[in-house]
């Protein structure tokens, strides 16, 4: 679970604006970034929780914006997750 608190710490840099590129996003973007941030956490809180549904609704809004735009959301995400954790986010969004 270390892991996965590091990501959400990371998630939430990319929600204060930490870097240049958490700083490019928009609100529709922003809102994806803290629906799976607010996923993870509810996960952590209670990990019976059935995170799945929320992960599947999230995909949906991400699939259906731009490329560039997805790119700039993946873009903030790497640069305020430390690289040895992108994985669990990885793992947790195509779960």
């Amino acid at each position: 679970m270390y892991s996965l608190e590091k990501t959400v710490l990371g998630l939430e840099k990319v929600l204060e604006g930490d870097t240049s590129y958490a700083r490019k996003l928009d609100e529709n973007s922003l809102k994806i970034v803290s629906d799976i941030k607010n996923a993870m956490e509810s996960y952590l809180d209670d990990y019976g929780y059935d995170y799945e549904a929320e992960m599947d609704e999230v995909k949906i809004e991400y699939n259906s914006l731009e490329e560039e735009i997805q790119s700039d959301i993946e873009n903030a995400i790497k640069a305020s997750v430390p690289v040895e954790h992108l994985n669990t986010l990885k793992e947790f969004f195509s779960e």
